[in-house]
């Protein structure tokens, strides 16, 4: 699916895979940059030291995910991680 900018912003979709320019897993976005998600810093580093102490892959995903991976400010205080 598409989503904008806010949670009520969905839009279930299809498209060709030829469309697709980029894909990005969950577990890739823990090798981002944090430095240009300040606002999300505590959280994220919260996170990321709890689950250094387990073997296996892991990710952010939902609202989190989504910021890191496009930018678009989207995790409010309400967000879980």
């Amino acid at each position: 699916g598409v989503r904008g900018q806010f949670r009520h912003q969905r839009y279930a979709a299809q498209m060709p895979r030829s469309a697709i320019s980029r894909q990005l897993k969950p577990e890739a976005l823990t090798r981002i940059d944090t430095q240009q998600f300040e606002h999300l810093a505590e959280r994220l580093q919260s996170i990321s030291s709890i689950m250094k102490n387990f073997s296996g892959c892991w990710g952010y995903t939902g609202s989190f995910g989504f910021e890191l991976a496009t930018g678009i400010e989207t995790v409010t205080e309400q967000s879980d991680i």
